[in-house]
């Protein structure tokens, strides 16, 4: 494992930047611990002023526009197109917990049992000035049209159609009159509306989408920033959607001009430069990149809430995976603090002064306030010995599970694994180094691990190392998408193994409890379980680290989003241009 602090690099930081009380010397406005280097975010709408354009960036070109035809993630309908309902940010530190707030939407009302909901849109929403749509007000029919091409053809159409799988809650969905739609669900649903703002479903596109001009190429939505230009390979120019109905004000911005910027290293040159106002710079370059510039602010961040990777096992018959002991013995082999430590610098940070808080994944990731359960502490139960690193515990499960030697299997994991391909290696080489398994790695591309590893339902051998645990929203939108068995195409097993018969009762009777505290103890229940049973092997877990940012982008770290791929509606409205801050 490669460690990721830097000493000279924390050097030269601490001498350029000494302990200015104002939280550096790039014009923050407080003190959040760390010597005085931490800039506190502050909420300054009060005197926000439209105007400027972000320069961002991405790491890499989408494929399409068409939010129904992306194989990963949403495109860039998060920028151009609404939702019904979108997630309400949190404000840092605290960690936001899946709530709702209308978006075209103006009201929701749920019939008792659950099993009706009535949304009533906005009046006067617009669409896109340009042809064809040309400033048309949104009505129920663009969001029949939304739902049919959902229904049609998006990837994460079976876990919400009960047409396609009996597990998935929506029967139908039929406008009533201009403004208004019913849905009518096979059973009701713990927190529903979080299915109507969960960014792999229905975006809100209009019906000219259907013939009047292609939404792989062209974006005519109602969301908070208009698509003017794409230029493949190399980025997109977006402009403030002054019709948007969240805020009269908001956007505040006027734009952004989005560059493709694939190399690490330019990004980090640009930043310094000021040519990017802000970037995701790794943890162990933070403190020698602010070196580099003392003017730029370094902010806390909140807790990550990106949903990590897990390591699922082949359920083909015969599998030694079958056996819990087996399964235990990986995760007891996993030295998660010093795994956390290499991977988000942990000790790097301390020696510069700053602190930060590893957490541990349990099968609920520790950002996922307020269910996740801390493994280190009481609350799992005997499951939580199943997290301690123990390699003479774990020596003894596999013997007794008959495995004299190493267990040789193959490993597998996605090319484009989140945290990179170092992470894996890291966790092969701690259960090859323990004398106890002998796992080759291979890896494939994303859209062929997709189709052999990722929706394949535990049908392969051996360990797939980088199995996604889904996206923000609801719990649910983790559980029930990758632990229900027969729901749609992104679940781990086959079937429900005796094993597994306690869990698979859980994960459906906790999306169906409408009374938020007995659903609280079944989700405890739940999580107790799956630490005792080990159907996955979650990820070890993260810390919290800092991001950089030029002082005029303002409002930057005040906002907390609930998932990290539907921030530019949620919260980059909110950031503005502070021409007095520019240096």
């Amino acid at each position: 494992m490669a460690a990721t602090a830097s000493v000279a690099a924390g050097a030269a930081f601490l001498a350029a930047c000494g302990g200015d009380d104002d939280g550096g010397s790039g014009g923050g406005s407080g003190d959040s611990g760390g010597n005085g280097l931490v800039t506190k975010p502050v909420d300054t709408s009060k005197a926000a002023k439209r105007g400027g354009t972000w320069p961002n960036h991405v790491a890499s070109e989408i494929q399409t526009l068409d939010p129904n035809n992306t194989t990963s993630g949403s495109a860039l309908a998060p920028q151009g197109l609404s939702r019904l309902f979108l997630y309400r940010p949190s404000l840092f530190p605290d960690l936001p917990i899946g709530q709702t707030d209308p978006d075209s939407a103006e009201s929701a009302e749920i019939t008792p049992d659950g099993l009706t909901v009535t949304v009533k849109l906005k009046q006067g929403l617009k669409f896109d000035p340009r042809p064809p749509t040309n400033s048309r007000v949104m009505d129920t029919e663009d969001v029949k049209y939304s739902w049919e091409a959902f229904s049609a053809t998006n990837n994460s159409r079976g876990e919400m159609l009960n047409a396609m799988s009996p597990t998935a809650p929506y029967l139908s969905m039929t406008p009533t009159d201009s403004r208004t739609v019913v849905f009518k669900l096979a059973y009701p649903v713990a927190d529903t509306l979080w299915q109507l703002a969960f960014q792999r479903y229905m975006w809100l596109m209009p019906r000219e989408a259907g013939g009047q001009f292609d939404p792989k190429l062209e974006m005519r939505g109602n969301g908070p920033w208009r698509l003017m230009k794409w230029e493949p390979s190399v980025g997109y120019t977006f402009a403030r959607n002054d019709a948007w109905h969240v805020d009269a004000q908001q956007p505040y911005l006027d734009g952004m001009q989005t560059t493709i910027i694939g190399e690490y290293a330019q990004r980090r040159a640009q930043l310094v430069a000021g040519n990017l106002w802000t970037s995701d710079i790794r943890a162990e370059d933070v403190t020698s990149v602010k070196g580099e510039q003392p003017k730029l602010n370094l902010y806390a961040q909140e807790f990550p809430v990106t949903r990590r990777n897990m390591i699922g096992f082949g359920y083909n018959p015969g599998s030694p995976f079958h056996d819990v002991r087996v399964r235990r013995a990986v995760s007891m082999i996993l030295d998660r603090d010093s795994w956390i430590d290499a991977f988000y610098n942990v000790s790097g940070y301390a020696s510069d002064g700053l602190e930060v808080e590893p957490r541990w994944d349990s099968h609920y990731m520790a950002g996922d306030a307020p269910h996740w359960k801390d493994p280190k502490g009481t609350e799992l139960g005997e499951g939580a010995n199943y997290f301690k690193h123990n390699l003479e515990e774990a020596k003894k499960l596999m013997q007794a599970a008959g495995h004299s030697g190493p267990l040789a299997t193959p490993g597998w994991f996605n090319l484009n694994v989140q945290g990179g391909e170092t992470q894996v290696q890291s966790l092969q080489g701690m259960l090859n180094d323990s004398g106890l398994f002998n796992i080759s790695l291979q890896g494939f591309p994303n859209a062929e691990w997709n189709l052999k590893f990722h929706t394949i339902q535990g049908k392969h051998d051996g360990i797939a190392f980088t199995q996604s645990s889904g996206q923000s929203g609801d719990i649910d939108a983790h559980i029930s998408v990758r632990y229900n068995i027969g729901n749609g195409s992104r679940f781990l097993l086959p079937e429900v193994f005796p094993w597994y018969q306690k869990t698979q009762e859980l994960v459906s009777v906790q999306r169906k409890e409408l009374d938020e505290k007995k659903r609280a103890t079944q989700l405890l229940d739940l999580q107790k379980e799956m630490a005792l049973q080990m159907p996955t092997v979650p990820w070890p877990g993260a810390a919290n680290g800092f991001n950089l940012a030029w002082p005029h982008l303002a409002n930057f770290g005040v906002w907390v989003p609930r998932s990290a791929q539907t921030p530019m509606i949620e919260v980059w409205p909110k950031y503005w241009y502070d021409e007095t801050k520019k240096t």
